[in-house]
C-alpha cells in the first residue's frame, strides 16, 4: 500500500515577488511546466506580491491545467491573500490552496 504515490512538484516562492522578480519567477515555473503530478506552491515566504506576480502564476496555472495537471498553493500568507482578493481573485485562490 502507498507504493504508487503521486509525483509532486514544490516551488517555493520567495519573500518579494515584484515586478523585477517576474522573470525569475517565470522561469522558475517554466522549468517545472512539464513535471509529472501535482505542482504545489509554497507561499509561506511572500511578503510582498505585486499583479505582474500573480499574472505569472495564473498563467502557470492555465498552462499546467492544459496538460491535465493541477497547481495548488500551500500556507498562503495574508499579504499573498490580501493581493489575490484586491484583483478579484478569491475564487481562484480558494480553488487552488491546499489544507495548511
Amino acid at each position: 500500500m502507498g507504493e504508487f504515490a503521486t509525483p509532486e512538484t514544490v516551488v517555493t516562492l520567495p519573500a518579494f515577488l515584484d515586478l523585477s522578480s517576474v522573470a525569475i519567477l517565470k522561469a522558475s515555473l517554466a522549468d517545472q511546466i512539464d513535471a509529472p503530478g501535482t505542482t504545489t506552491i509554497d507561499c509561506s515566504k511572500v511578503e510582498r506580491i505585486t499583479t505582474p506576480a500573480i499574472q505569472v502564476l495564473l498563467a502557470y496555472s492555465k498552462s499546467v491545467g492544459m496538460r491535465d495537471r493541477a497547481v495548488r498553493l500551500s500556507h498562503p500568507t495574508e499579504t499573498f491573500r490580501a493581493a489575490f482578493d484586491d484583483l478579484g481573485l478569491h475564487e481562484d485562490l480558494m480553488r487552488w490552496s491546499a489544507p495548511s
